[in-house]
């Protein structure tokens, strides 16, 4: 006998199989002790959480004709042809090949006729989302005034692509993504029926990786399996067929990212990616790997929670220990924008390694003054006097008759006589806003890189010592939403116009209410 695919074999056949799916699976079988059956069903979800089956078991129970409560019996002969995909009476139909209106007005046509075998027809249209307009007009009719033995059960991963008109004649539910401990506990039990040797680590890591979809966990057990042959399904092993990073891999570029290691980093991701890790795999492991270090920093009950060996928990804890959880929280934010950006990019692994960078050279997360080390001491250690670097605008060197000079005007000057600041007498004047933008910019990248990208692109306007500096939305939230950030810009810009009164206002860009005015002037009333 040919050799069956681990999701197919283990296909649910009755309602008990379904997993993590009680609050549709209850429902469904209370209608059939009760017989408050309803004509059309709607199961939305992500792939592999069970929709089809659902709809196949629930079917065959439909039908059953032994069945003393709601599950099939299996032995009947409505459940054994089902069982088969021979039952004339159950027409199953994949909308993505068959969405034309020719398709759906034979199915109008075939719901004339009583069913041959069972006591329903049932019509499971997997994909629903794929079925032309056409298609769902003249499905309608059918659906809104149906025939007494027909049920109709509408599958589909996309629900808001079908019509409201559709879907209100529909029983919808919504089934929900497997529990990650569901998805290990089922292949464990899996694998001890096709006695897989596999670790509960390694099973976790599959259902990790599954993201909540049953029949993707069970296809990549399949192919570690096969690769396994006679041997152990490790966790090593199931990290080299998926090309996920391992726990200290991950580890080692987090706690280099976020104490400012940019060599340590980016040794670290190369020798990920060197080893033909997936650079977007990496990328989900890093976002989850800070999420976890989140939550031992803020529950007491991280080791229920989390699924991790004992050594990564320390690590976790040591290294939640040493950070705040600001800095977590917005290196995290940082992540998941180039997530969402490294999808189109042609070489993934620039995306991350920028990210990564900005993160460490970024003193507003890590500022260089996290201990590389929790485990060790801290020790009081003086920083090392930095050499003044001299732009091109600064002053020349001062010669020792200008001192003697500086000295003679000292001596001379009137006791309380009022003196302007060093920040007024040292500054050359700004001779447009392109060059204040450029000087504010440079300086910001000192101590803000990430607000410094941002005021790069934002429009300034000087006039008369005031500064505007229209921002997009994101970087006026995060300058606003913290002072020293403000006082920085205001401080920095008066330093470059050398006046203690420069005022900085800051505005956003795309100011939707400035632009509702614009447009409807008097009409609009903006109450706050």
């Amino acid at each position: 006998m040919a050799y069956i695919a681990l999701y197919r074999k283990y296909r649910p056949k009755t309602f008990e199989d379904i997993i993590g799916q009680d609050h549709i699976t209850s429902t469904l079988i209370n209608q059939i002790k009760l017989n408050r059956t309803s004509h059309a069903y709607l199961f939305c979800g992500i792939r592999g959480t069970g929709k089809t089956s659902a709809a196949k078991v629930f079917a065959k129970a439909l039908n059953c004709t032994n069945s003393a409560g709601a599950e099939p019996c299996g032995v009947c002969g409505c459940c054994v042809a089902q069982d088969n995909d021979a039952a004339a009476d159950v027409i199953e139909i994949d909308a993505a090949s068959n969405r034309g209106i020719e398709e759906i007005r034979q199915i109008r046509e075939s719901v004339k006729y009583r069913p041959v075998t069972c006591k329903y027809k049932v019509y499971i249209i997997d994909e629903a989302h794929m079925l032309t307009a056409e298609a769902f007009n003249a499905l309608l009719k059918t659906l809104e005034e149906p025939a007494e033995y027909v049920v109709f059960i509408l599958a589909t991963t996309e629900p808001h692509k079908l019509p409201q008109t559709i879907i209100s004649r529909t029983q919808r539910y919504d089934f929900k993504r497997l529990r990650t401990q569901d998805v290990q506990n089922h292949i464990l039990k899996i694998c001890k029926k096709e006695n897989i040797n596999i670790t509960p680590k390694a099973a976790y890591n599959i259902a990790v990786l599954s993201e909540g979809a049953l029949r993707d966990a069970l296809s990549i057990l399949d192919k570690c399996a096969s690769y396994a042959s006679d041997r152990e399904v490790s966790e090593e092993l199931v990290n080299f067929i998926t090309g996920r990073a391992d726990d200290e891999t991950i580890f080692a570029i987090v706690q280099s990212t976020f104490y400012g290691d940019i060599e340590g980093l980016l040794s670290a991701l190369n020798s990920a990616q060197g080893s033909g890790k997936d650079i977007l795999t990496v990328l989900d492991s890093i976002i989850a790997f800070i999420r976890e270090i989140i939550i031992c920093k803020n529950s007491e009950e991280a080791e229920k929670m989390l699924n991790r060996s004992e050594k990564t928990l320390e690590n976790m804890k040591a290294l939640s220990l040493s950070l705040t959880a600001k800095e977590l929280i917005k290196g995290l934010d940082l992540l998941l924008e180039a997530q969402s950006r490294i999808a189109f990019a042609q070489t993934p692994i620039y995306v991350l390694e920028c990210a990564l960078m900005l993160i460490a050279s970024s003193k507003d997360i890590s500022g260089g003054q996290i201990s590389p080390a929790v485990k060790t001491p801290q020790e009081d250690v003086k920083p090392k006097p930095q050499p003044v670097r001299q732009d091109s605008y600064m002053s020349p060197a001062i010669k020792p008759d200008d001192i003697k000079s500086a000295e003679v005007k000292s001596n001379n000057a009137k006791p309380f006589e009022n003196k302007k600041s060093d920040i007024t007498s040292a500054k050359k004047p700004v001779k447009s806003n392109k060059e204040l933008k450029d000087k504010l910019t440079a300086k910001l990248y000192e101590k803000y890189p990430l607000i410094a990208i941002g005021v790069e692109k934002a429009d300034m306007l000087l006039s008369n010592n005031e500064l505007t500096i229209s921002a997009e939305e994101y970087v006026y939230s995060m300058i606003c939403e913290d002072k020293k950030h403000k006082d920085y810009i205001v401080s920095s810009v008066r330093e470059i116009l050398g006046t203690n009164d420069a005022i900085v206002n800051i505005t956003v860009k795309n100011d939707v209410i400035k632009q509702a005015k614009e447009a409807f002037g008097d009409i609009l009333k903006i109450e706050e």
